[in-house]
Formats: structure tokens, sequence, C-alpha cells
């Protein structure tokens, strides 16, 4: 594929702010990260592009579930207490676990 001189100069414009915006957000060992990666062929690329973004989205899904379920996490600790100032509790013995 062959591109226009114009097409050159939008790719390379884009480049270099991506580069740009890069090396302004991005902490060094992310960037350090960045560069292995593009050692990597394609398809290893893709795999660990596809790994990085599912970890994202799993935290994400964490994020929001913790967040959806504040007000029970509230009440289970508000229950967790009372019970514990009642004497209703035992000391956690990880021997026994």
């Amino acid at each position: 594929m062959l591109l226009t001189p114009k097409a050159v100069i939008i790719c390379t414009c884009v480049t270099i702010e991506f580069l740009i915006l890069v090396e302004a957000c991005v902490t060094k060992l992310l960037e350090t990260a960045f560069a292995k990666a593009a050692e990597l062929s394609p398809a290893e690329q893709d795999l660990l592009a596809s790994r990085v973004l599912a970890e994202l989205a799993e935290e994400d899904a964490f994020d929001r579930a913790i967040a959806a379920s504040s007000d029970k996490l509230a009440d289970l600790a508000r229950e967790a207490l009372a019970e514990y100032r009642a004497g209703q509790t035992q000391e956690l013995d990880p021997e026994r676990l």
C-alpha cells in the first residue's frame, strides 16, 4: 500500500502527537513496557493488548460492583460491629482455616 505525501504527513503528525501525549501522560515504567511490547510480533502484541484490556475491564467491573453494593457493605459492617460489641464474635485462628 502506497501512501500519498499528504497521508504520510498526516500519519507523521498523528504519530508525533501520540508520542507527545504518551510522553506527557505515561509513567517511565509503562513507557518501558510499551517499548518492549513494540518489539513483539503483531500477533504477540495483539495477545498482550487483549490481556491488558481484559484486566482493565475486570477492574472496572469490580469497581462498579463495589460502588453498587456500598450500602450493602455498610449494613454488613454495622452488623459485624454490633455482633462484636455484643460479644458474639470469636477471634479468628488462622491455623483452623
